[in-house]
């Protein structure tokens, strides 16, 4: 009897643990480890090509005058080993903003790699700065020249909307739309070993602002999305029937090729495998998230081929498709309004598989800043995301993504 009852207890003790493991061996793989970068007034970041670091840009600045507003900021590269927590400076420079264009400043800065690994392609407002990589010595910068036009805010100056650089580091081409969104926008792209504007195009009329732009990676096509100037009158559509809002134009000829109506006010856009244009919402309306979808189209006939949602609060904002082009990252934070204005509510991101479409991992709601989207990327291995705030406010960080 004795024996018997050592039996029986030996056998709760082993379903019990076992039972035990089974929600701790869960906990462990869904957590998200995070990485936090201790530095202040960072505008720009990327993963380096290996994914072990990020490079990033921040600045310090001091005010020359009120009347004409002028200050100067010291903008700093450096790489950031987020496993470690060691940050290394690379090279610094100073720039001048001025009442003409940038005066906060207020455009964004972009830092790009070349995929394979040996060029850094970074935008400061005032120039495309080229750095050799692994030495991080600048090789290279190109004048910025801004457009002569006036916009509609004056003492503003044109914004920087978009940037993209071709894999082998080329091309490059640049966005600029009107802050007033009223008065359209201009691309360009830029020989990058010449440092000459292969081709600009003035979008205006029916275009009201140029929200998002991406170059193929053969450097011969560039994918626009914008806003039109006329509101829809289809309550179950953003944009008016008819209206092609991504145009995919040819570089050497300057002809549009074709275009896509989203039906929602598109914002990101990217060239993704197989010759396809993936496209996303800026829509901040809590009414219309179930219209905000990732969709794919075939980027020679304009043929919408499928889409990737997520179902509750949709997909909008940003977007971002690992090198390989097998994983594809979607922001799903949600906006809330507040008076008039519009304010975020919470900031999440999820990873689909990009040929399935299945969900793969949703991240924990993050801030702390709560005045901007904030910009994401995927690490080239699709094991890490960067996180960071543009305006400098917030300190970037990544999260390590659960691997199951």
């Amino acid at each position: 009897m004795q024996t018997r009852n050592l039996v029986s207890w030996a056998y709760i003790v082993a379903a019990f643990c076992f039972l035990m493991a089974i929600p701790m061996t869960a906990k462990q793989t869904d957590e998200w480890q995070k990485y936090e970068l201790n530095v202040e007034s960072v505008h720009a970041g990327a993963f380096t090509p290996d994914g072990m670091g990020v490079a990033f840009l921040y600045w310090d600045s001091h005010l020359i005058s009120e009347k004409p507003w002028n200050v100067v900021y010291t903008s700093h590269l450096a790489l950031w080993d987020f496993r470690t927590g060691k940050t290394e400076e690379k090279s610094k420079w100073d720039y001048t903003s001025n009442s003409g264009h940038d005066p906060w400043p207020t455009n964004p800065r972009y830092i790009r790699f070349t995929v394979n690994g040996r060029r850094l392609i970074l935008f400061d407002a005032d120039g495309i700065r080229i750095f050799d990589v692994p030495s991080y010595k600048p090789e290279d910068r190109i004048a910025f020249d801004y457009p002569s036009e006036q916009t509609s805010l004056r003492g503003i100056g044109w914004n920087i909307v978009g940037l993209s650089v071709t894999p082998d580091g080329s091309r490059v081409a640049v966005a600029l739309s009107d802050p007033g969104n009223v008065a359209g926008g201009f691309v360009r792209v830029y020989e990058l070993s010449s440092g000459k504007v292969a081709r600009e195009w003035k979008l205006s009329g029916e275009v009201k602002a140029i929200a998002s732009i991406a170059l193929s990676p053969d450097g011969q096509r560039v994918a626009v999305s914008w806003l039109p100037s006329e509101p829809s009158s289809d309550p179950e559509a953003f944009i008016p029937s008819g209206t092609d809002n991504i145009r995919v134009m040819d570089v050497k000829t300057g002809e549009t090729l074709t275009g896509m109506s989203t039906k929602y006010f598109a914002g990101p856009v990217l060239f993704g495998p197989n010759d396809t244009v993936l496209t996303g919402s800026m829509n901040d309306d809590r009414t219309g998230y179930k219209y905000d979808t990732i969709k794919i189209w075939d980027g020679r006939t304009g043929k919408l081929l499928r889409e990737i949602t997520n179902a509750r609060v949709g997909v909008h904002y940003r977007l971002s498709l690992s090198p390989d082009g097998k994983l594809l990252l979607g922001y799903t934070g949600t906006e809330k309004p507040v008076e008039n204005f519009v304010t975020v509510d919470t900031q999440q991101f999820q990873i689909w598989d990009f040929a399935s479409g299945q969900a793969l991992a949703t991240s924990p709601e993050f801030g702390p800043n709560k005045d901007e989207i904030p910009q994401i990327q995927l690490s080239p291995d699709g094991k890490f995301v960067l996180v960071w705030w543009g305006n400098g406010f917030a300190k970037p960080f990544v999260y390590a993504v659960p691997q199951h």
